[in-house]
């Protein structure tokens, strides 16, 4: 309620299309999500985005901040595919303003990732986590927990891409880095080592599959000539 009073006066004080309108939007917009209002704050936050582009520019931070939110909001009341293009339209604003492969655009591509696995668009999904994975190896290093994070999450992506084999080989890098950092009694290493069992499995199954497949394919490949009684001769 004092929020909403605090609009109102906003308004009356500054107009409609003022920078702290915009503000005070997005903090009723997040307010809202907290209260698990997800449509009150979808429309919040396009108001917020509205106002913002019109008043600090399209390629301000706090338009951006304002995009990534509407993004957010959108997957959570199931429209992916709305959210998805927003947080590309973000990704397009975020190296205009802070150039490729900045630290925070990491969550961003991470999201979008999510939202084409949502979509089922899983070899899309596996580039842009890959993408993310790159991003990250690139600020915090290889070795990094946020890496192994990463690792844990592509590994999954890839089994969804039915790339058994590379899924078990990043899961296997994240479960090595977890490890070494975190000790294996770490929560973060079960898991990965559980993950690492199961995909391991999962692939040797498939190549075993595919091993009978390709027998009795060549063994149904095989023709044999039929017996042709020999001619006979003339007597």
């Amino acid at each position: 309620e004092l929020l909403l009073e605090s609009l109102s006066l906003h308004e009356q004080i500054y107009g409609i299309l003022h920078p702290e309108v915009a503000r005070v939007y997005n903090s009723l917009s997040m307010l809202y999500y907290q209260l698990d209002d997800k449509e009150a704050a979808v429309e919040l936050a396009r108001k917020a985005i509205v106002v913002a582009e019109r008043t600090v520019g399209i390629d301000s931070a706090e338009t951006l901040l304002n995009y990534l939110n509407l993004s957010l909001f959108l997957h959570q009341v199931g429209d992916s595919r709305g959210a998805l293009a927003y947080s590309k339209h973000a990704l397009v604003l975020w190296k205009i303003i802070y150039g490729p492969g900045h630290p925070d655009s990491i969550t961003t591509i991470n999201n979008a990732a999510v939202m084409l696995q949502h979509l089922k668009q899983y070899h899309e999904s596996r580039l842009w986590f890959e993408e993310s994975l790159r991003v990250c190896e690139s600020v915090f290093g290889k070795q990094s927990i946020n890496s192994a994070t990463l690792l844990f999450q592509l590994a999954q992506a890839l089994a969804l891409d039915h790339d058994s084999k590379g899924a078990v080989n990043r899961m296997r890098e994240s479960y090595n880095i977890f490890l070494s950092e975190l000790g294996p009694d770490d929560k973060n290493t079960k898991e990965a080592e559980s993950w690492l069992e199961q995909l391991t499995q999962n692939a040797v199954s498939i190549a075993k599959h595919a091993k009978d497949v390709e027998s009795r394919r060549i063994r149904s490949g095989i023709r044999f000539p039929a017996t042709v009684p020999p001619e006979q001769q003339p007597g």
